[in-house]
């Protein structure tokens, strides 16, 4: 406390002191807030809008493909891996194009410094968004799948049975070299 009512006393102006010039009374600030919607708010929004029916809201990859200057300019150093998994996952819609991969990376890059915070089945449900956003032209990091299979095989026992095989499939169709050991629990349920 000591130290702010020293900064706060040293900006306002004594009561005897007359400034000849009003523009002396004027405080120099810099506001620490940032201009712009922060990713949690982009990444609602994007998700909003993947999630809209084509036949209700036609515009759909155009309204995507819109936010993209904005996720690409977000602040993404305090981004949760939730918000950075939704980003990721909500782009599938979004037509391909340099600034989509570009915010891709930067939110895969993000996801990869945190997605041990994220659930079995949102490693699940980003790893099979990755495999989609493959086929559209993007690859996502190696060191990204390699991260997520080995959370993956950690958690492997809060996924129901018989799902984990989906997660070992997209691996593999992604190219990664660390694969899933399936357990029988984990196999394809029989049709």
């Amino acid at each position: 406390l000591a130290t702010i009512f020293d900064t706060t006393q040293a900006a306002v102006p004594k009561v005897e002191e007359t400034p000849e010039d009003e523009s002396e009374l004027a405080i120099e600030h810099k506001p620490r807030i940032t201009i712009g919607p922060s990713p949690r708010h982009l990444a609602m929004i994007s998700q909003g809008l993947a999630g809209q029916n084509p036949q209700v809201l036609t515009d759909v990859p155009k309204r995507l493909e819109a936010l993209l200057p904005a996720l690409m300019n977000s602040d993404s150093d305090k981004t949760a891996a939730v918000t950075a998994a939704t980003i990721v996952a909500s782009l599938l819609k979004c037509p391909s194009s340099k600034l989509r991969d570009e915010v891709l990376d930067k939110y895969a890059a993000r996801l990869e410094k945190r997605c041990h915070e994220l659930s079995a089945h949102a490693l699940l449900t980003s790893l099979l968004a990755m495999q989609r956003l493959n086929e559209k032209g993007w690859t996502p990091p190696t060191s990204l799948l390699e991260k997520i299979a080995m959370f993956l095989d950690m958690k492997r026992y809060d996924l129901k049975p018989g799902t984990l095989y989906k997660a070992a499939d997209a691996l593999k169709s992604l190219n990664c070299s660390t694969s899933l050991r399936l357990e029988p629990r984990d196999a394809a349920p029989a049709v």
